[in-house]
Order: C-alpha cells, then sequence, then structure tokens
C-alpha cells in the first residue's frame, strides 16, 4: 500500500503516506473486531435466552400453580397467566375473572331493547394469553388428532350451533377461563376431561 501510495501520488510525502497507511490498518481492525463483535452479539443473546428460559422454568416448577400441566400452556404461557392474574383469590368466581379478562359479556340496553356484546376493555394481555392457549387447545398435530378433543368438541359444537369462528372462540375462552381459574384456586393439576361421546 505505502508503495503504491508513493508512486500514484508525487506530492504525498512519505510521512502522510505512513499516516494514511496506519489509519487504513486501524479501519482494517475496526472492521474486523465489528466482525466479531456481529458474530459474537447472536451467541451471546442466544445464552442469555437459555438461562432466562431455564429460570422461568425454575420459578414455575416452584410455583404452586400447576399450569403446564394442561395441553398448550408452557413456561411462557404460564407465567403470563400468572403476572396478570397475580392472587387468585382477589377474584370470587370465574365470572369475574372473565370480566377482569374482557371475556364476559356485557348488556347494552336501550327502552325495551337488549344486546349483549362482549367487553372490549379489561386485562388486555389477559385476553391475549386465553386467546393464545385457545388457539393451542384447537389446533390439530400432525397426525391429524386435535390437541385436547374435549377443547375441539366444544368449538365445533359452538360452530354447529350457527356461531362464527370468532364466537365460537370466545366461548371456548371463557371456558378455559373457568378451567384456569378451578386449577389455580384449587392449586390442581389439569385433568382431561372423560372423552366419552
Amino acid at each position: 500500500m505505502q508503495n503504491f501510495l508513493e508512486n500514484q501520488a508525487k506530492n504525498i510525502s512519505n510521512d502522510k503516506a505512513k499516516t494514511i497507511l496506519e489509519l487504513v490498518d486501524k479501519n482494517q481492525m475496526t472492521d474486523v473486531s465489528s466482525k466479531t463483535r456481529s458474530a459474537l452479539i447472536p451467541q451471546l443473546i442466544n445464552q442469555q435466552i437459555e438461562t432466562v428460559k431455564k429460570q422461568l422454568a425454575e420459578k414455575i416448577d416452584d410455583n404452586p400453580y400447576k399450569l403446564t400441566t394442561m395441553p398448550g400452556i408452557g413456561y411462557t404461557l404460564a407465567a403470563q397467566f400468572i403476572a396478570e392474574i397475580g392472587y387468585i383469590e382477589r377474584f370470587n368466581s370465574a365470572n369475574q375473572l372473565a370480566r377482569y379478562a374482557g371475556l364476559a359479556p356485557a348488556e347494552h340496553s336501550s327502552g325495551k331493547s337488549r344486546q349483549t356484546s362482549r367487553k372490549k376493555y379489561g386485562c388486555r394481555d389477559l385476553n391475549q394469553a386465553f386467546y393464545m392457549l385457545a388457539i393451542q387447545q384447537i389446533g390439530i398435530t400432525r397426525n391429524g388428532k386435535p390437541k385436547n378433543l374435549a377443547a375441539y368438541q366444544y368449538y365445533q359444537k359452538k360452530l354447529n350451533e350457527g356461531k362464527s369462528r370468532k364466537s365460537a372462540l370466545v366461548c371456548l375462552q371463557r371456558r378455559l377461563v373457568d378451567i384456569i381459574y378451578a386449577m389455580m384456586r384449587d392449586k390442581s393439576a389439569y385433568e382431561l376431561p372423560n372423552q366419552a361421546s
């Protein structure tokens, strides 16, 4: 590089050429270190994620609520339920928990007309957790069987009653509120219902 600078630029002194060469070398070192950093950062992030996952699993396993025994609830979703619900004792019934999650019907009346609809308020994060659980429950495995037959049958029953997919899913979410409430209240594991149909 120095030879190139000396031959190409007659008006550049040797000192200036050395300075330019040093700057080029520093840039190359910076490029190497930035490439090294770019390669190490994803590895470090993945290590941190794995560490957090292990810590989360330990905390959930130490918790008295056995939410991970239910199909479709992993450590992350269990942590979300526990964080959003907090102490289950603050809810006197599953209906209160459903209202808190925004899954209880609300009545709108004016004069003689009465209509019910789902509330748009409530704890949206808890509502999202119940939505994710409902989606997991009605999912189909690779071999074509439902992940949770009872939940799938309930969902299909609501569809057969003429409800839209969204309404049937909300009905399933509301049923899951009852199940999660009972599991947390009793600190019990999930038990599959009898599959006699």
